[in-house]
């Protein structure tokens, strides 16, 4: 008997344990549960890291000093366990985790409220799954494609997720609902200048309104922040070359200029390009330890010391990928009408030069020849313009690169290339929008193995030529001494 009540004590301290035990465990989960949505604690264990946030998006965060809210119109237990939109939720809570009370988020389900999405009047169409950023001061849709990169597998027909791009969209939606006043680009127009669909929407990603401006008939804009001259195919007036002055002299204003294969001879133009220390020859530049699968299409270096590019040229993995360019010829480092010429792309030591016929940018080879310039060359600089207006800094600008195709679609789109990169980089740094958020999509697909000049020459003798026959002389020697066994 009495054994029977030290097993019935034991038993009952055993059982007292196990509950204390479980109801710690209970209670440390609680807590440490509430702590990961208070402070995001979650550690990212996805292969490439896509619910990682960038510092620049911490900072901004952290410093954020407009309550946004995000309207997700969707049922919030369906937004949280969706297949897409789980990802997207995620990343919602890490927003909310790391600015606190300065965003709210609000879960609508717009089947139950269908009303709601008649208080925004967008251009995006609101479905479920969409997401409302707002502000007091303006809104922003962001539709689920938005936040991931989509691509197209052209033999199949089909279409499929390649990356996620949740934080360049979500953190360019808060500072566009957030800023006091938005920049504003002009793409000039008159004289047959194009510039791509993605360019367009690349800088209106990063949050500027863009419009066509005809100098021809009408004078720049009051509101114009900076102005965009793509692959123009005649000359300038001297009269537009005017307007073109007062703004970068009289009122510090920004210019991109962009001239291609396509862009003739223009005196007018250059001659005032000249009077900022640059002129855009008629050449080709050729790198052959930089070229990217054809010879035309060259990987220049950043210059790591400008600030413009600084965080494209950290970037290791990654390369800006420029075809049929120009050589931009630095006139002088300082004076004249720019007070500083700065590089901002430049080739490697082994280039070379090929002018090329005006007429119609047609050259008779790609190799090198005897009399073609070797060196060093550059394809884009920038040209300033300084002057103090009560102790602070003024500047005028024009960004000068020697071909419009950087802004071509299919580069820009193209996931391991900067270039789109390059355009968000170059503009808001001119513009003084220096809190702008520029983030590389996440990528959810195997990477393209990327191999620029000798490096791609290299590999393909090794894996192409040398590996395979390495192979086949010792399959030869294995079968003779096994015949002669």
């Amino acid at each position: 008997m009495k054994m029977n009540k030290t097993k019935l004590r034991h038993g009952s301290f055993s059982m007292a344990l196990i509950l204390i035990v479980l109801a710690a465990v209970v209670l440390l989960n609680l807590v440490v549960g509430a702590l990961t949505d208070r402070f995001s604690l979650k550690a990212d264990m996805t292969a490439g890291g896509i619910y990682d946030i960038t510092d620049q998006t911490r900072e901004a965060l952290q410093t954020l000093s407009t309550p946004v809210t995000f309207h997700v119109l969707m049922d919030k237990s369906a937004f949280e366990t969706g297949d897409t939109t789980a990802q997207v939720n995620e990343m919602l809570l890490r927003y909310k985790a790391i600015a606190g009370d300065m965003i709210t988020l609000n879960y609508v389900d717009i089947y139950k409220n269908p009303a709601f999405v008649n208080n925004y009047d967008t251009a995006t169409s609101l479905t479920q799954g969409s997401i409302i950023v707002e502000s007091e001061k303006r809104y922003k849709a962001l539709t689920l494609s938005d936040l991931y990169q989509i691509r197209s597998d052209y033999q199949s027909g089909t279409r499929y997720i390649s990356g996620f791009q949740a934080e360049q969209k979500l953190s360019s939606a808060i500072d566009f609902v957030t800023k006091e006043t938005l920049p504003k680009a002009y793409i000039l127009e008159g004289h047959g200048e194009v510039v791509s669909p993605t360019f367009k929407s690349t800088l209106e990603l990063a949050n500027f309104t863009v419009e066509p401006l005809n100098l021809s008939m009408n004078d720049i804009p009051e509101d114009a922040t900076i102005l965009i001259l793509s692959n123009p195919t005649s000359d300038y007036t001297p009269e537009e070359v005017q307007k073109l002055d007062d703004f970068l002299y009289d009122d510090f204003g920004q210019m991109m200029v962009f001239y291609g294969p396509e862009t003739p001879e223009t005196p007018v133009l250059s001659r005032y390009f000249e009077e900022w220390g640059v002129a855009i020859e008629q050449a080709y530049v050729f790198d052959p330890d930089r070229t990217v699968g054809t010879p035309v299409q060259i990987a220049p270096n950043f210059n790591a010391e400008e600030k413009m590019v600084e965080s494209l040229a950290a970037a290791s993995d990654q390369i800006l990928v420029v075809p049929y360019a120009r050589q931009v010829r630095q006139l002088w480092e300082e004076g004249g009408q720019a007070n500083m010429v700065s590089k901002i792309l430049t080739t490697g030591p082994n280039a070379y030069t090929k002018r090329f016929d005006a007429a119609d940018g047609s050259i008779t080879t790609v190799e090198q020849e005897s009399g073609d310039e070797t060196g060093t060359f550059d394809v884009a600089l920038l040209a300033e313009y300084l002057k103090y207006v009560d102790n602070v800094p003024n500047y005028g600008r024009i960004l000068f690169v020697g071909t419009p195709y950087v802004m071509s679609d299919s580069l820009m789109q193209t996931e391991n290339y900067l270039n789109s990169n390059f355009i968000t980089a170059a503009a808001t740094y001119m513009s003084g929008e220096t809190d702008t958020v520029v983030v590389t999509p996440k990528k959810m697909q195997s990477e393209q193995l990327i191999l620029v000049g000798t490096g791609a020459t290299v590999v393909f003798w090794l894996v192409v030529v040398l590996l395979p026959a390495a192979i086949l002389v010792l399959g030869i020697w294995q079968w003779l001494r096994r015949k002669h066994l």
